[in-house]
């Protein structure tokens, strides 16, 4: 059952931009990316290439997923963080600005019962 969690469903693997790899070079281990480019320095143990790759690909993920998105607010273009980064800067901080905390509770005034 290759493929399928416990419950029944297909495990999907999230989006990554090219896989580094860790290679041993003559005397110790380094970390390649995929067009077999060395992209770090060489290290003694394969356990601590392991653990650079780790932060690399964590970073180099983090790099794919920024982009120029479109404000869901206005529609201006703007470089976005990542998928959760939807709205510009300046409609994110109109609509933070409008929640002041005078506007957060009820709207009568009155308590609700316990």
């Amino acid at each position: 059952m290759s493929g399928v969690s416990p419950r029944g469903l297909t495990n999907r693997i999230k989006p990554e931009c090219g896989r580094l790899t860790v290679r041993e070079t003559a005397k110790d281990f380094a970390v390649f990316d995929p067009d077999g480019v060395r992209i770090s320095d060489p290290v003694a143990a394969r356990e601590k290439a392991i653990a650079l790759l780790k932060t690399k690909q964590a970073a180099a993920d983090r790099a794919a997923r920024r982009t120029i998105r479109p404000c869901l607010c206005c529609g201006s273009s703007f470089a976005s963080q990542g998928i959760h980064n939807r709205m510009c800067d300046r409609c994110r901080h109109q609509t933070n600005s409008d929640m002041a905390p005078a506007s957060v509770g009820s709207l009568s005034g009155l308590k609700r019962r316990a």
